[in-house]
């Protein structure tokens, strides 16, 4: 892949992010390659409204290898909502998301097992607010 196509990817990929992040109870993380991730995983990878989201960003020509093919599969075989964008259009229309409704849809009742928006964020640590330390944190998984 050349380097403009990558540049062209990574301003999509911004691009998709921001609209995605107007997006009232969705939630939506690009996967960066490395040591930790796996080959060929989707760039992007969230939740909508219960449901779980891969999508691999190509820049307009761009093609699928075969091992990206396999596993947005993988994840459709799983349930997920898979597919390819080359623009923020594309995964709107993937997860079902109008122009004109984006900006407010509710959370689940709360009776069903899920929490409103505004009890999750009653929950948040005011702003300014101290962050734990890594001892704190590790003390969470039960280390010392």
């Amino acid at each position: 892949m050349s380097g403009a196509s990558v540049a062209r990817e990574a301003s999509i990929v911004a691009a998709i992010l921001r609209a995605l992040s107007r997006v009232e109870g969705l939630v939506v993380r690009k996967r960066w390659g490395g040591a930790m991730g796996s080959a060929g995983d989707p760039d992007l990878s969230g939740c909508y409204r219960g449901r779980h989201f891969e999508f691999e960003v190509k820049a307009p020509g761009g093609r699928l290898t075969k091992l990206q093919v396999a596993r947005l599969e993988e994840w459709r075989d799983a349930g997920a909502i898979v597919g390819v964008a080359r623009s923020p259009k594309d995964v709107l229309t993937a997860l079902g998301i109008t122009p004109q409704l984006r900006h407010s849809f509710p959370c689940e009742r709360i009776d069903s097992g899920w929490e409103t928006a505004e009890s999750l964020t009653a929950k948040l640590p005011a702003k300014g607010a101290r962050k734990p330390n890594a001892d704190e944190q590790a003390g969470d998984w039960g280390d010392t």
